[in-house]
């Protein structure tokens, strides 16, 4: 993997000149966050993916199947309004996504402790699921706004781009690997040790993701002027203008309601896929597999398509 990354990252500097005394620091950044973001996937494909089959599995539930994929979303979310006063404090996007990342990992692994125990009450699994999403969904926007510090302008598109596919790599052979492993089990026992092992690896991914981000520099001065000039984010503001935006949409208001309505459509049947698929129709894991397989690989053949469509 480091070889790679280091031809990669290679490629992409002869076709866009850095300079040299550059060359070094921005080799070891663009490498460790190609790795940053395989983990990541790979944590997702193992994790994240299978976490309404594992309550499937222990009969808690259509309901419970259909609630664990919205709710703690819905707490992740309303979570994810302190992220930026922490962020404030801290004054680190690196610290920041860091300690985010670790807190992911522990609640996969608390998830492993579920699955090894026998009697798990339903309402349990939503506490390390509301955990995993508050960490994921914090995380992201200070990722975003680090990231245009580490990666020169002029090489974005290339880069992410490139990015991307790997993530979709790791997301696959995360998703092809669980599948195969559940096939293999042949008692409900055997299940559970299986979702113990994808939840255990998927956190080992999340962490070695968070060791990843730890190796990549920061200028905190730069972090500091960007979230001086962002200022403290304040929920009353934030409504009042949502308000605003939704009486008199202008373009931006537009797109965000367009966003909402998707994502609303999505959430209304979504959370039913699992139990559909694997109770009603009567999937295989390895068939289960495959369809969510699907998904990845079309981005994967698309993105190239609609990122030249989008230049």
């Amino acid at each position: 993997m480091s070889e790679w990354n280091d031809q990669f990252t290679d490629m992409i500097m002869q076709a866009n000149p850095v300079p040299a005394h550059r060359r070094k620091v921005l080799r070891r950044n663009l490498a460790a966050m190609n790795a940053d973001g395989f983990s990541f996937s790979v944590m997702v494909g193992l994790g994240e993916t299978y976490l309404p089959a594992f309550v499937l599995s222990r009969n808690m539930g259509d309901l419970v199947v259909a609630l664990i994929a919205t709710v703690p979303i819905l707490l992740g979310s309303i979570l994810q309004l302190a992220a930026p006063a922490i962020l404030h404090r801290v004054q680190s996007y690196r610290r920041f996504a860091v300690g985010a990342a670790i807190l992911q990992s522990i609640s996969l692994l608390v998830l492993v402790g579920m699955a090894i125990t026998e009697n798990v009450p339903a309402w349990s699994v939503f506490l390390p699921a509301t955990l995993y999403w508050a960490s994921g969904l914090s995380v992201g926007p200070a990722w975003n706004s680090w990231a245009e510090q580490i990666v020169p302008r002029r090489i974005r598109p290339g880069f992410f781009a490139r990015r991307s596919r790997i993530c979709h790599v790791g997301v696959l052979l995360g998703l092809i690997s669980g599948g195969l492993l559940l096939r293999s089990a042949d008692s409900p026992s055997e299940t559970m040790t299986i979702f113990a092992v994808l939840f255990g690896v998927g956190a080992a991914g999340r962490f070695t993701s968070a060791l990843m981000l730890s190796r990549q520099t920061e200028s905190r001065a730069v972090s500091r002027e960007a979230m001086a000039k962002n200022g403290p984010f304040r929920v009353t503001e934030f409504l009042v203008r949502a308000v605003r935006s939704g009486l008199n949409p202008g373009p931006s208001g537009r797109f965000v309601l367009f966003l909402m309505a998707v994502q609303v459509g999505v959430h209304v049947s979504g959370p039913y896929f699992n139990p559909f698929m694997l109770r009603t129709l009567g999937l295989s894991w390895v068939e289960y597999m495959s369809l969510l397989s699907l998904g990845f690989i079309g981005k994967m053949l698309s993105l190239p398509w609609a990122g030249r469509f989008a230049n």
